[in-house]
């Protein structure tokens, strides 16, 4: 019986191959409607648009060799005995890793590298494939072929041709499963000095391939690969953008090479920019990019990609009739580039009124001072249509937030920012703009509404416990806490409780003070841990990209009031929860100190141990702990080789 998911890769591998042999890979019209059924992100949803299938394929489709299931297929061919082609298969899976590993830090580095220019990365380091060893009973095609792949990815193309020469010199019965590849790589080595060359070798490869029965996935995402790339090194944009599309649509996701062909296009001139613009699935996906890439989509704009690239590009659609075609994408296109014109131009040329036409005039209206009615505008698309690409409600959500917070309408903008998951943005709200008072009453507003799959609500409420725990109110932060969390704020103030207790012997007062210093000092970062700066905790100390507060400080549109101004610089120095747990344990150390008799082992283990706490944080406290010990016990064990060492013994 054949999976459903098989079937559809059978589907997808030919009508992949059989449109190679078309102008375009995809047609424009079938290429527009995958694009507009996901508006204005393409993803993998694309591929459902197109198959009406209701998950993606199942197959790993990753690497550019065979997979294991061949070699292991090849070696039952051979003499050689079960034990030992289950050793060679294992060495073919690290060979086929290591691959892998290389060529996505490749891909990665050539990303980043090209990226580098505007500013969005620094310049990475170009990954090294270190030289691999093959046993020589491995099967001669898959030895060359290996062999020759790593001099490949190593830059020594004249080496990986000889051993490919070697794998397409072999008889018949002796290549079946690696002379495709060989074939396929080695016309790719020319790509740099003859990619013509490439493309006629790769287009003769291809017409034997549509000819096979069986067509293995990760062969044909390697020729469409090798084919893109050839074709972008001699300019011809839209045959490069519609394999990388195809290749999406194997599985092999690729929508950073088409934002990298888009932006090719953008930065070229005469024909090619023609040609491209005439093409409606690469205007559309071109367009795409110049509305969507590396741009937050708020009240503001960002100047990372050419201006006048853009502006070109817009041009070039307008000049070729191509502008009622991408309205949506070329409406906001313009809006980047503040060229209100041509934003209403689109806007008026779109077919039918889309959610994100709507959006896009609501910012026009923006820029244009008519803010009450963008407002309401924002609030009806967000509202009114739930069902809108998730990524473009997020968008809306998150300029009504925006403004919401100039309004001084915080509960509002908590809520919007948590219906759109967008936790960062919720939690500088949470934690550094609403008062405790104010956070607490809508924690307990928001426990009586029904919200379906509520992951932010136990963040929230976290993060409002740790507020009040910082406060100094560890009984009523109680409530809020997480199971784990609330069973050692309950400890702690259990040992203070006790400490506190009059009635009891000094000693035992002392000793649980002690307990609770012990679990201020170990387990109280959870407790009193900051969400944002200067503890990140939700991102365990590191701290995210703040797109949300730097677009923010850049927007005109939606400026930050006084009166959120004035609440923030409240929380500005915020101390470390780590120096706070320490400053809690300490003061808790010197209380239980004078509670504890003179020359008690738990005295001299108290102050040896918050002695080692402090020493490398505090040096003047942890000699006043030193001090204590030798003076107050000096007939224990520890305190008689604090003596000997003039310092604390080493913590065991």
């Amino acid at each position: 019986m054949v999976r459903k998911g098989s079937l559809y890769l059978a589907f997808c591998l030919m009508f992949t191959l059989a449109a190679l042999g078309e102008e375009f890979l995809l047609s424009a019209d079938e290429a527009a409607r995958i694009l507009s059924a996901v508006p204005p992100w393409p993803t993998n949803s694309a591929i459902i648009a197109l198959s009406g299938s209701d998950k993606l394929p199942q197959e790993a489709l990753t690497g550019w060799q065979p997979g294991d299931s061949e070699f292991a297929q090849a070696l039952s061919f051979t003499q050689l005995k079960k034990d030992r082609q289950a050793e060679l298969v294992e060495v073919y899976r690290r060979a086929e890793n290591t691959f892998l590993e290389f060529t996505r830090a490749r891909d990665d580095y050539n990303y980043r590298r090209y990226w580098a220019r505007y500013g969005l990365y620094d310049q990475p380091e170009k990954p090294v494939l270190e030289l691999m060893e093959f046993p020589p009973d491995m099967p001669e095609e898959f030895r060359f072929f290996l062999e020759g792949l790593q001099h490949y990815y190593r830059g020594d193309p004249e080496s990986a041709r000889e051993l490919w020469d070697r794998v397409r010199e072999l008889p018949a019965n002796k290549k079946i499963y690696c002379e495709n590849w060989a074939r396929t790589l080695y016309a790719d080595s020319y790509s740099e000095s003859d990619p013509y060359r490439t493309i006629r070798d790769l287009e003769e490869i291809r017409k034997d391939l549509q000819k096979r029965s069986h067509l293995d996935p990760r062969l044909t995402a390697c020729l469409l690969r090798c084919e893109a790339s050839s074709y972008a090194a001699v300019t011809n944009y839209p045959q490069a953008m519609n394999r990388y599309f195809a290749l999406n649509l194997l599985g092999f996701r690729r929508e950073e090479m088409i934002h990298y062909i888009a932006n090719l296009i953008m930065k070229s001139e005469g024909a090619d920019l023609e040609i491209a613009a005439k093409n409606q699935a690469v205007a559309k996906m071109t367009t795409w990019h110049a509305a969507t890439l590396y741009s937050n989509l708020r009240l503001g704009t960002l100047d990372i990609v050419d201006k006048e690239a853009i502006a070109r590009w817009l041009r070039a659609l307008k000049k070729e009739g191509r502008l009622e075609d991408v309205a949506d994408f070329a409406a906001v296109a313009a809006y980047r580039i503040g060229d209100k014109e041509l934003v209403e131009e689109a806007i008026k040329s779109a077919r039918y009124m889309s959610p994100f036409a709507g959006w896009i005039m609501a910012k026009k209206k923006l820029s244009d001072g008519k803010r009450a009615e963008a407002e309401s505008d924002l609030a009806t698309l967000f509202f009114s249509f739930p069902n809108m690409a998730p990524e473009l409600r997020n968008a809306i959500g998150r300029d009504l937030s925006f403004l919401y917070l100039s309004d001084q309408r915080y509960k509002e903008a908590l809520k919007l920012s948590l219906l759109i998951d967008d936790w960062q943005e919720a939690a500088y709200i949470a934690e550094q703009v609403m008062t405790i008072k104010e956070l607490e009453h809508y924690v307990k507003e928001r426990e009586l509404e029904t919200i379906k799959d509520d992951q932010n609500g136990p963040r929230l409420k976290y993060l409002l416990a740790r507020r009040l725990a910082r406060e100094g109110d560890l009984k009523d932060a109680g409530p809020y806490f997480p199971r784990l969390a609330k069973a050692n704020a309950d400890q702690i103030m259990a040992s203070l409780a006790i400490g506190r207790n009059t009635d009891l012997p000094a000693p035992e007062r002392g000793s649980a003070i002690g307990d609770a210093a012990r679990g201020i000092y170990y387990g109280g970062e959870p407790l009193f841990a900051t969400e944002s700066a200067p503890d990140w905790f939700s991102s365990e100390g590191r701290e995210p990209r703040a797109y949300f507060q730097r677009y923010r400080e850049q927007s005109s549109l939606a400026p930050v009031s006084e009166d959120e101004e004035r609440r923030v610089k409240l929380h500005a120095k915020r101390i470390p929860a780590r120096q706070l747990c320490l400053d809690n344990a300490v003061s808790q150390v010197w209380l239980a100190v004078e509670l504890m008799p003179d020359n008690s082992d738990s005295l001299a283990e108290l102050l040896s141990e918050a002695g080692h706490w402090t020493e490398n944080r505090d040096l003047e406290t942890s000699r006043k702990f030193y001090e204590t010990l030798i003076r107050r016990c000096p007939s224990t064990a520890l305190g008689q080789e604090a003596q000997n060492l003039r310092w604390f013994p080493q913590a065991e």
